[in-house]
């Protein structure tokens, strides 16, 4: 037992009084914010994806071709930053190993789908130019096939890494886990490839004869590209919260799923139920020119 005099007894009050004023004086690091400038366009694309989603659960297609080429314009600008974004990623140790769940390959697979889906978007809808001749012309089968090589690399990438005996020893229960959900996202985010297939080998008259008897066609294919955008955007947005270490590697997990529902999802199933009948799934493919 320890006995305090009564000297200390009186000093100890005064001794956890300095304390406490030194502790108080002392400078204290500011608390992070929760995002970054850098995210504000993401916000912004995702509002309007918000926006987008509500349009489309109401049925309101009044003026359905201007708002899908503000849904061009915006997700362009989200494209250009993930682009930017891509070319040194911060590190991510908590993901970054071999494979395809790393920094760096997630973030440029990321910026070729997102360009390849801003394509699809611009190429299939109603601003698409209907004279685009020239060089515009020329480029246009080979910029369907660079979007392709993109959706195939999703579908491949993350099923070879879930398949690879020594790719499968480095994997962390994180990395499995968003290895898994790369390896659904992909595969439906692949839809696109027999639409930029067609058009690169079956060209503009195809496409004018899909839309003759169609006409919702220029409108079904912006609109799911701009809900693949929206799901890339948010998806990357959560990354990096999670590289920030302001969200859990489970809760990129939940959000990236809740955000594919909401933004994606619903949608595009409110859309196929109002306008059933003026767009097609499967024959438009094997139309006869």
């Amino acid at each position: 037992m320890i006995i305090l005099s009564a000297a200390h007894a009186h000093a100890v009050p005064k001794l956890l009084r300095a304390r406490a004023a030194v502790a108080l004086s002392a400078p204290t690091a500011p608390s992070a914010p929760l995002f970054e400038p850098r995210d504000a366009i993401s916000l912004a694309y995702l509002s309007f994806g918000v926006g987008f989603t509500a349009i489309n659960c109401v049925g309101a297609y009044g003026r359905y071709d201007e708002v899908c080429g503000a849904a061009l314009a915006i997700g362009c600008v989200s494209a250009a930053a993930i682009c930017a974004d891509a070319v040194d990623p911060p590190p991510c140790p908590a993901i970054d190993g071999p494979g395809y769940v790393d920094r760096r390959t997630i973030s440029r697979f990321g910026a070729a789908y997102m360009l390849g889906a801003m394509w699809v978007c611009w190429r299939t809808g109603p601003f698409w130019p209907a004279d685009a001749g020239g060089a515009l012309a020329a480029a246009d089968p080979l910029l369907c096939l660079a979007a392709a090589a993109a959706f195939v690399y999703g579908l491949v990438a993350p099923t070879a890494s879930l398949l690879s005996p020594a790719e499968r020893g480095a994997l962390t229960p994180d990395r499995q886990n968003l290895l898994v959900g790369s390896v659904v996202q992909n595969v439906i985010g692949a839809t696109f490839l027999p639409v930029v297939l067609c058009l690169a080998f079956r060209g503009e008259p195809w496409w004018l004869e899909v839309h003759e008897r169609w006409p919702y066609q220029t409108l079904l294919e912006p609109s799911t590209s701009t809900f693949a955008g929206l799901c890339v955007d948010g998806g990357l947005l959560l990354l990096r919260l999670a590289a920030r270490e302001r969200l859990s590697w489970t809760q990129v997990v939940v959000g990236g799923v809740s955000t594919s529902v909401v933004l994606a999802v619903v949608p595009c199933a409110c859309f196929l139920a109002y306008n059933d009948g003026l767009f097609d799934w499967w024959s438009l493919y094997s139309i006869e020119l």
